[in-house]
């Protein structure tokens, strides 16, 4: 009987049909429906953004200021806009209603455009929340042209870790979005962390404001994600026969 060794760059090539067809359910990957009002025309145009600091309806205000400031940092790393933080007591808003959903009036929008020096003005609050276990947050946003007060961006939607596809999206945002720095541990932590939370629920907020998101193709992850997995296992595995050695 003769045994034949294949070479381990011949076996990975061999392995690669089976690594694409166990990956087959990503091609039907679909970007999580989130309940979002965008006009694409408007908010190309916008460029600065004056960002109104999350009211807090439910009790939890340092984790709607946390919140808002992880959308901030967020949507600056992206380079979707220069944003501004302003708290909701700011002079040039006190004559404002930051509430209510009915439209501005002209006056209104004038005078904080002037104010501020910004092309729109975001806003809105902190609807729920509930610490771990069972991580909840629930956020209402808008964003307004102050041009013409008209609505360009909205979301009013709920995250909760115990919903079975939100923390399935936790764990692939933590792989994707963190894959420098990925290891499953941290995956976790945005479950059972407030700020790694924050982080995943701020991602998929502004990956809405793109205007392309609606029609984001996610099929790239039928290769990129299944063979970066196989990737960091290898690598994981002589990692630790090296540690035995």
């Amino acid at each position: 009987m003769f045994c034949v060794r294949v070479p381990l760059k011949i076996s990975m090539w061999v392995l690669l049909p089976v690594l694409v067809l166990a990956a087959g359910c990503e091609l039907t990957e679909k970007p999580p429906q989130l309940n979002i009002y965008r006009n694409d025309r408007g908010i190309k145009h916008v460029s600065r953004v004056v960002f109104v600091q999350l009211a807090d309806d439910v009790g939890y205000p340092a984790i709607a200021q946390r919140m808002t400031e992880t959308l901030c940092d967020t949507m600056q790393r992206q380079g979707r806009f220069h944003v501004d933080i302003v708290p909701a007591t700011h002079s040039d808003l006190r004559d404002l209603d930051m509430i209510k959903r009915e439209p501005y009036t002209i006056a209104e929008l004038i005078s904080i455009r002037k104010s501020l020096r910004c092309d729109a003005i975001l806003f809105g609050r902190m609807s729920s929340y509930r610490p771990y276990p069972g991580t909840q947050i629930g956020l209402f946003l808008r964003l307004v042209d102050l041009k013409d007060g008209e609505l360009i961006w909205a979301v009013d939607d709920v995250w909760d870790t115990t919903d079975r596809k939100v923390a399935k999206r936790i764990k692939r945002f933590y792989f994707d979005e963190m894959r420098d720095t990925y290891d499953p541990a941290k995956a976790e932590m945005g479950i059972m962390s407030t700020s790694g939370f924050q982080k995943f629920v701020s991602y998929e907020i502004v990956e809405t404001m793109k205007p392309t998101s609606k029609t984001k193709s996610r099929t790239k992850y039928f290769f990129e994600r299944p063979m970066r997995k196989f990737g960091r296992h290898q690598k994981q595995f002589w990692h630790n026969a090296r540690e035995d050695l």
